[in-house]
């Protein structure tokens, strides 16, 4: 089952070489045909470079500039054997395409040159674009044409939406086309761009709370800020004995309004556990390192959620309820430990599955790559073996044997690994002394959590 496994992405891997070898030689083969057909144009063998450039434009996929060099090289021919119309078609067709053709007028024939510039002069729309302020970036149906002053070369027969905008202004639009009211009689345009600004009123309940907007202190609650520019910014009001308050607001009018209620901090949250030194989280928010036993104040009242988390230990988690000027003590936990036999266990039948159940996610993940790495490649040495010669076949299979070594290796080291550094040190543990039985004012509902 892997050999056919191991085939079937080898045959896959195969296909998508021999496909990307393809596409490139075909844009070389592209690229070699647009040169023949300007060679035999330049030694008037017209009909030959007419032929060339007319299987050029008959492939599809093809880049837009290399498919307006053919046609005005099938232009330029047709024009030089006496046909104006034709001439003018092929120039047309280029224009459409890719209306910022270069046409090299050193290269045609005056007759060609003659055809083209008529055909431009009656397609071609070129204007200029500047800005107050400049550098900002224009936009043309959705492609990017740089930043003002810039030159857009259109087509005069479409209709254009054309985008100007810049950082901390309001967006620019501009329809333009011939059933627009600016058309192709126009050669420039001149735009002036508004600059974005609004004022936010904000207050508080208690007031006097300091207003700090996106990391800044700039002012007391009630105030007004004026002067900001449209966009979304971070604000925070802290007061002293009231819990800080983190939002987001959004400046997109002349006046805006940000007013919230603030709840007083109180309750303090007493935590002992064992083994210590483990990682306390509260609120999924306030993360920090305990060495045995933790007090967390100024915990807004209500009902809060916390876990302990230790190497080589299950997850605990617990809830409390905090309520004004209220001191939570909880009993002392104690963390039950992964089981180290299940441990060796799934790490014996699934690369880093040890490392996974103790949490270790780094761990494994570097373990499952490199154990699937090395049996993929034996897998490969293996497979070629079949087709190789006597002596070649040889040397495939002891590279192959090689692989299945280290893969042996780190799959043992990856067991001891999972066993023995998944679970902390005993050392660390003889501290159940320290933890004294309090039942506390409040009991919570606990868990351990297996996942």
């Amino acid at each position: 089952m892997q050999n056919e496994s191991t085939r079937k992405l080898t045959f896959v891997f195969i296909i998508y070489i021999i496909i990307s070898s393809s596409q490139l030689f075909g844009q070389e083969e592209i690229a070699f045909k647009l040169h023949n057909a300007r060679s035999s144009y330049s030694q008037q063998n017209y009909i030959e470079a007419i032929e060339i450039a007319s299987s050029i434009t008959e492939q599809g996929d093809l880049q837009k500039e290399i498919l307006t060099q053919a046609y005005t090289i099938l232009g330029a021919c047709y024009a030089d054997i006496g046909s104006p119309t034709m001439s003018a078609n092929a120039f047309q067709k280029a224009l459409e395409i890719y209306p910022q053709v270069y046409f090299d007028n050193a290269f045609f024939s005056q007759t060609a040159v003659a055809i083209f510039t008529k055909k431009h002069s009656e397609l071609i729309w070129v204007i200029h674009i500047n800005s107050d302020p400049q550098d900002a970036l224009v936009t043309v149906n959705n492609e990017k044409f740089g930043k003002t002053p810039v030159q857009l070369v259109l087509l005069k027969i479409n209709n254009y939406s054309i985008f100007v905008e810049k950082e901390s202004y309001k967006q620019s639009v501009i329809k333009i086309g011939p059933s627009e009211q600016i058309t192709s009689k126009q050669d420039s345009l001149f735009v002036t761009l508004e600059k974005y600004q609004g004022s936010l009123v904000v207050n508080s309940n208690p007031q006097t709370a300091e207003i700090i907007l996106d990391g800044k202190l700039i002012g007391i609650t009630p105030d007004t800020l004026a002067s900001l520019k449209y966009g979304t910014y971070k604000i925070q009001l802290r007061k002293q004995d009231f819990n800080t308050i983190e939002n987001s607001v959004q400046i997109d009018s002349a006046m805006n309004f940000f007013h919230i209620d603030m709840a007083k901090a109180t309750g303090f949250f007493y935590l002992r556990h064992y083994p210590p030194i483990a990682e306390v989280i509260v609120d999924d928010t306030l993360t920090f390192s305990s060495q045995g036993s933790a007090i967390i104040e100024q915990l807004c009242p209500g009902p809060h959620i916390y876990k302990i988390r230790k190497k080589g230990f299950k997850e605990f988690i617990g809830g409390f309820d905090v309520s004004f000027q209220d001191t939570v003590i909880l009993p002392p936990i104690r963390l039950e430990r992964f089981s180290r036999l299940n441990t060796i266990f799934l790490s014996l039948f699934w690369p880093g599955g040890g490392q996974y159940y103790t949490r270790r996610w780094i761990n494994g993940s570097l373990y499952s790559i490199a154990e699937f790495s090395l049996a993929a490649l034996a897998m490969d040495k293996y497979l070629a073996s079949y087709d190789a010669s006597e002596s070649y076949k040889r040397k495939l299979r002891t590279d192959g044997n090689r692989f299945i070594f280290g893969l042996a290796g780190i799959h043992i080291l990856g067991i001891f690994d999972s066993g023995v550094f998944g679970f902390p040190n005993p050392s660390n543990i003889h501290t159940s002394s320290n933890i004294k039985e309090n039942n506390g004012k409040k009991n919570d509902p606990t868990k351990q959590n297996d996942n």
